[in-house]
């Protein structure tokens, strides 16, 4: 069998006999249907006949089924079109339904995660890390200041004024003088500035107070001879500070009334951000401590020399929180705005103390409808968009809260309009006067510039006190186990001298059992007891004068430890416990060496009467 080749090539023989026999079909087939007609006669519907009686009924009724039938055939149609439409529609509704029920499921899971990362981050730096070790400066600031000055923000007075730290002061430390100051009174009216410091005078003595804005490091200016709530627009409106030189002689006044010989230590307090650091800056004119915007920025107390009669001590700011923070903490600038889960909430409160007018002028935006609206048109301004054109309002939210914080949105409070009287100004009235009913009387209340918010009775945070206690039982509790330490140090001391003395003993006793005889040995054992009973009374005197000593020394408890320690390095550099227990040591010694000159005196004169006896 030959090999088949795979080309589809023919001869031209075979392709002319393949059509040759086509065409001889074909011409067959025609003549057959020539020849045979009936076969391919195609047959005809021969119709009704038009004898038949009821021929036009019968074409009536065959024209109402074909009516019928076309009309079928359309309405199918037109219901099959209907149907593909209503299914097309409700695939997009479906679908748009679909990716919103995602986005919002999505947009929930992103902000729990959110929430749980910053509630984290809050819990490290939390009360545990943080608020204690504020509180413990803070309390440091206070037991070592004589004079207290708590900061109070000229905008909210009674906002940042902690009522429980001023109660701890008045209870613990029955000594020490509160002083208010009104610091930021370049923000309010001169008006407002009057009717507060009217009001806190009721309390303790208030000053008003600017700090310097200078920045420079040094020779920051002052401006004097004039009260700083009657200083002029031009004054409030400079850079240098206001109100030093009436702060420095009400200082001067307290170390001349309390006779106070050396310096006179202040210890500043407050709340953050109302200005503590940059008070010390103005009243030294150098930028001796840090300040920040940022809360929290001092963390620990500082010490800063004014001169040589005055010591200022900065300490960080006060959080007197329990529980939830409000929109009303935030807005005082007391927490850091990147832990705030909710920066909305503090802006629709700031839209409800201001007019729309005032906003309007300030952020130069249309009239808004809502708080969504507002941060949308402020984030548009301001170019806060994030990625698919989307308003950013938390990061505008924030930026508006900075500019209420910061003083871009001018506001403040009205103080109470009922003055509670008080006694406690009965100590302070050489220092300060605090009448300026007359000055208070002549200014007027409007200023349409300011968001002027009326005065409502403060819900004051509870300050948490246990963090003051914590300390003192921790220190007490530090106190009882050095107390026993020191005891167990004693015990062991006195062991330990006990077996020296007895090991003195027998090393003696075996001395002299070889040298001297039965006679000498009793009466050396009968000279040492009474040696040892001499011995005692001294120890028993001893132990009393250092019982004297011990109560004298009672509130001075590192006297006691340094002279253990002391004792301790001597017992392990030379093998001696203390100055006493050497001198009782060496009483004994001398004591021994006295008795055994007498024992050989004895005995000598025993062996003179012997010789005599035997001449």
């Amino acid at each position: 069998m030959g090999k088949q080749t795979a080309s589809k090539r023919q001869s031209l023989h075979h392709k002319h006999k393949v059509l040759k026999k086509v065409a001889e079909h074909h011409r067959k087939v025609k003549r057959f249907a020539k020849q045979h007609p009936e076969l391919n006669k195609s047959r005809k519907d021969p119709g009704i006949p038009n004898l038949w009686p009821f021929k036009e009924d019968m074409l009536n009724k065959i024209e109402q089924q074909k009516q019928k039938a076309s009309e079928e055939k359309k309405n199918k149609k037109e219901k099959r079109r209907l149907e593909q439409m209503a299914e097309a529609r409700r695939d997009i509704a479906s679908m748009a339904a679909d990716a919103k029920r995602r986005e919002s499921e999505f947009q929930e899971r992103q902000q729990l995660k959110q929430q749980q990362k910053q509630q984290g981050k809050f819990e490290k730096e939390g009360k545990d890390s943080s608020l204690k070790q504020f509180y413990r400066e803070v309390k440091k600031v206070i037991e070592a200041g004589d004079v207290i000055l708590q900061v109070l923000d000229a905008r909210d007075p009674m906002g940042c004024r902690c009522l429980e730290i001023e109660k701890m002061i008045l209870e613990r430390y029955t000594n020490k003088k509160i002083v208010l100051i009104l610091n930021k009174i370049d923000l309010v009216p001169r008006e407002n500035v009057l009717m507060w410091l009217k009001y806190l005078r009721n309390f303790y003595p208030t000053l008003a107070f600017k700090c310097s804005t200078q920045q420079q490091k040094r020779n920051l200016g002052q401006q004097g001879g004039i009260q700083p709530e009657l200083a002029s627009n031009d004054m409030l409106n400079s850079t240098e500070s206001l109100g030093a030189e009436q702060l420095l002689q009400l200082l001067k006044n307290y170390s001349r009334s309390l006779n106070i010989k050396t310096s006179v230590t202040v210890g500043i307090i407050g709340y953050p951000n109302v200005g503590k650091s940059s008070l010390i800056n103005s009243l030294k004119r150098t930028r001796s401590v840090g300040v920040g915007a940022t809360p929290g920025f001092t963390k620990f107390a500082q010490e800063v020399h004014l001169d040589k009669n005055v010591k200022l001590l900065d300490s960080p700011g006060i959080v007197p929180i329990k529980g939830n923070v409000d929109e009303n903490i935030i807005l005082r600038n007391v927490v850091k705005l990147e832990k705030v889960l909710d920066p909305i909430a503090p802006v629709d409160a700031i839209l409800s103390r201001c007019s729309q007018k005032q906003i309007l002028d300030i952020y130069e935006i249309a009239q808004y409808q809502s708080t969504t609206d507002f941060l949308t048109q402020v984030a548009a301004k301001r170019k806060k968009i994030v990625k698919g054109g989307i308003a950013d309002l938390r990061s505008t939210a924030i930026s508006v809260i900075r500019d209420w914080t910061g003083g871009k949105i001018p506001f403040y409070t009205q103080p109470p309009k009922v003055l509670v009287k008080s006694t406690l100004l009965s100590q302070f009235s050489d220092e300060l006067n605090i009448d300026q009913s007359d000055l208070i009387s002549t200014v007027s209340n409007q200023n349409t510039s300011f968001a002027s918010l009326k005065y409502l009775e403060p819900k004051q945070q509870e300050l948490d006190n246990s963090l003051f206690d914590d300390d003192d039982e921790e220190d007490e509790e530090e106190m009882e186990d050095e107390d026993e330490d020191d005891d167990e140090e004693e015990e062991e001391e006195m062991e330990d001298e006990e077996d020296e003395e007895d090991e003195e003993d027998e090393e003696d006793e075996d001395e002299m059992e070889e040298d001297s005889d039965s006679e000498a040995l009793l009466k050396y054992q009968q000279q040492k007891q009474v040696v040892k009973a001499t011995a005692k009374q001294v120890a028993q005197i001893k132990s009393k004068s250092q019982n004297l000593k011990d109560e004298n020394d009672q509130f001075n408890p590192q006297s006691n430890k340094q002279l253990k320690k002391q004792n301790k390095k001597l017992k392990k550099k030379f093998g001696i416990v203390s100055t006493s227990s050497k001198q009782v040591q060496d009483d004994d010694d001398e004591d021994d060496d006295d008795e055994q000159e007498e024992i050989d005196q004895d005995d000598e004169d025993d062996e003179d009467i012997d010789e005599d006896e035997a001449f």
